[in-house]
């Protein structure tokens, strides 16, 4: 049996599926300190050179320097997480992540825990 499915589409779903867990981890962290902060925005900003470039390749083909292609994906999460934050949130890798819910989510956990005391 024939697959039309490439090569690229299984690391892409297994990117997509290993972004699902570390993103809204990412998103939780900010989110327990209030929201992005003018640091993350700049922090994601420094990320360009490494994603749009040759670098960028890291996250689908493993770099030969160690620990470079986690780096690649800790920065794709971290960004994810970050623009989350924007108005509407943001959908990447087929999926949607909204840091506005969680900051809400968040509060109302809170909440929940000061009313129980």
């Amino acid at each position: 049996m024939r697959s039309d499915k490439k090569p690229t589409d299984l690391k892409n779903s297994v990117l997509s599926f290993t972004l699902s867990i570390a993103v809204p981890w990412r998103i939780l962290e900010i989110a327990e300190r209030g929201g992005i902060t003018e640091q993350d925005v700049a922090r994601v900003k420094s990320y360009l050179g490494d994603l749009i470039g040759p670098k960028g390749m890291d996250l689908f083909i493993k770099s030969e320097k160690e620990g470079e292609t986690a780096e690649r994906f800790h920065q794709v999460a971290d960004a994810i997480a970050v623009m989350a934050f924007l108005p509407g949130g943001i959908t990447s890798f087929g999926r949607h992540y909204d840091g506005e819910t969680m900051l809400a989510y968040y509060a109302r956990r809170k909440q929940l825990g000061a009313e129980a005391e």
